[in-house]
């Protein structure tokens, strides 16, 4: 489909059409209007003039010119109604087509991340939704290894050399939890990120996503700036986020268990031996 064929263009250009058409109307009856109007103001004129004529003529033609005059002003009142509702209308239209790109956007995120094989998978689709969509350009995506209860990096965004500052990306190296600070913190969540009325929308100090599968996090996304671009969260941005604690934590989840696990072929036995 072209974008020509969109929906929304299609919907915009049909409501531009109709009232280019109705104004066109509008104003040729206006102008009709007050044609006839003065072509009984002159009849009028030349009757007041001229010999005399019947009292009920002349008041017929006067109550005609008021009429038409009344009618002119209905006209040019519902003309400025229309055209005020109009830009009502486009308004509430680029209303909802924003609120559907936002929509489209989360639906499409979500299935990159289920559709996700593999760790690398789901690192890029999630590195692609935050910068493409959310709109940061500096973060780093932690796993956390349970066993010796560190973080190391997955992904480093935007911590290219001579870029380095006091707000850039953490240290590369594996580090304790202990001692990562909010970082650390958000690795002992038991529940996908939700934003709050609390919530910060401005990046003035590194903020920390969790990445959850069930009640475990399986990793920390720490952000830390923002595209030149952008300024704050929006609510929509807030919306990904969220997503992204919840699907790409399962994601990351799941491509770990599917890269270690066995090759088994499917057997009556296996099947039966589940069932029981």
């Amino acid at each position: 489909m072209s974008g020509d064929d969109a929906p929304g263009t299609s919907l915009e250009v049909r409501t531009q059409a109709f009232l280019a058409e109705f104004f066109d109307r509008g104003q040729e009856l206006v102008r009709d209007l007050i044609h006839e109007n003065e072509g009984l103001r002159t009849q009028l004129e030349s009757i007041e003039s001229g010999p005399d004529v019947p009292g009920a003529v002349v008041a017929r033609l006067r109550q005609r010119v008021s009429d038409l005059e009344a009618e002119c002003e209905r006209m040019r009142r519902l003309a400025g109604t229309v055209e005020k509702d109009a830009g009502g209308y486009r308004e509430r239209l680029e209303e909802l087509e924003l609120a559907h790109y936002h929509l489209a956007a989360r639906q499409v995120s979500a299935e990159q991340l289920r559709h996700a094989v593999s760790l690398e998978d789901v690192v890029r689709s999630t590195t692609e939704i935050l910068l493409n969509l959310v709109g940061v350009g500096r973060f780093t995506i932690h796993g956390i290894d349970r066993d010796r209860s560190l973080l190391f990096p997955l992904s480093l965004e935007g911590n290219s050399p001579g870029n380095e500052g006091a707000d850039s990306p953490t240290d590369p190296s594996s580090r304790p939890i202990r001692d990562a600070g909010p970082i650390g913190a958000a690795a002992s969540a038991t529940t996908s990120w939700q934003a709050s009325a609390d919530t910060v929308r401005e990046l003035t100090a590194p903020m920390a996503v969790p990445l959850v599968s069930g009640s475990v996090t399986v990793g920390v996304i720490e952000l830390v700036r923002f595209l030149p671009q952008k300024k704050e969260f929006t609510d929509d941005d807030f919306a990904l986020l969220e997503l992204i604690s919840s699907e790409s934590g399962a994601a990351l989840d799941a491509a770990w268990m599917r890269a270690h696990a066995q090759d088994v072929p499917f057997s009556r036995s296996g099947v039966e031996a589940l069932l029981r």
